[in-house]
């Protein structure tokens, strides 16, 4: 069952491959069988967004074949071109009324800190702002923004979004919701779609609820899989890390292996 889940997750990859590779064609036709045939339900929404993708890399032409033809929302557009900092583009979906909320959280989560600053002189919402740049990694920009009134529990969402482990331990500690903990790791199935995945990302969380509610959602994700076990593996992994026992590094190279049993 570990192999078919990590076959079902390699194939919703290539599915995400080939959309993105028709856009940039502007193939039309083949796009449109494409996503009606799909499995991956939502595809121009979510983190696993192709307009995200193209937007970010400041591709304008692939972006407006996807508003115009496949009337794909501004917001992730915007988002993306926030991230890839491509100023002229933003502002231009921003006129058009994309979101200065999702241009925030675009530019937060590429770390541009001068331009989440003037976005949300702009108006942005610092919550936005947080989330952004916890699903980005950066520590500094997310503190700075709860220090002005962000809310720590969208920052913890947006960690657990990315997967930031340190962060989420960190938030949780400083009195985050473990429930908005769970929301955002929700929103990030690529953390727990095989069994592998999953004992690797709640082996590093420290917070014995949020283990238990992670290793529950991947029960919904992966029908085979014992949590049981899977708690037990990763509690005691954490416990190792925590006493000192084992490294960082000597965990990460242990959930390598596919720590199967």
């Amino acid at each position: 069952m570990e192999k078919l889940d990590e076959k079902r997750n390699q194939h919703t990859e290539m599915q995400l491959e080939i959309i993105y590779q028709l856009v940039k064609k502007k193939d039309e036709k083949a796009l449109a069988t494409v996503i009606e045939t799909a499995d991956c339900i939502g595809i121009f929404q979510g983190e696993n967004n192709p307009i995200v993708l193209l937007a970010k890399e400041g591709d304008y032409e692939s972006v407006e074949f996807l508003i115009n033809k496949f009337k794909a929302s501004l917001n992730p557009a915007v988002r993306g071109a926030a991230h890839g900092c491509h100023l002229e583009f933003m502002n231009e979906l921003i006129e058009r009324g994309a979101s200065v909320d999702y241009a925030a959280w675009g530019a937060a989560c590429g770390g541009h800190v001068e331009l989440t600053n003037e976005l949300i002189n702009r108006g942005a919402s610092l919550d936005f702002s947080a989330y952004g740049a916890a699903q980005g990694g950066h520590i500094k920009l997310t503190n700075d923004l709860i220090a002005r009134g962000a809310s720590i529990d969208h920052a913890v969402n947006g960690a657990a979004s990315g997967g930031n482990v340190a962060l989420i331990n960190d938030l949780i500690l400083r009195g985050a919701s473990v429930k908005h903990a769970v929301r955002g790791a929700w929103n990030a199935d690529h953390n727990i779609s095989t069994r592998k995945n999953a004992l690797s990302f709640i082996s590093f969380i420290d917070d014995s609820e949020l283990r238990n509610l992670l290793a529950e959602k991947a029960k919904n994700i992966i029908e085979s899989l014992d949590t049981k076990v899977l708690l037990e593996q990763a509690t005691k992994l954490n416990q190792l890390m925590r006493e000192g026992k084992l490294t960082f590094k000597q965990a990460q190279e242990y959930l390598e292996t596919g720590a199967n049993t």
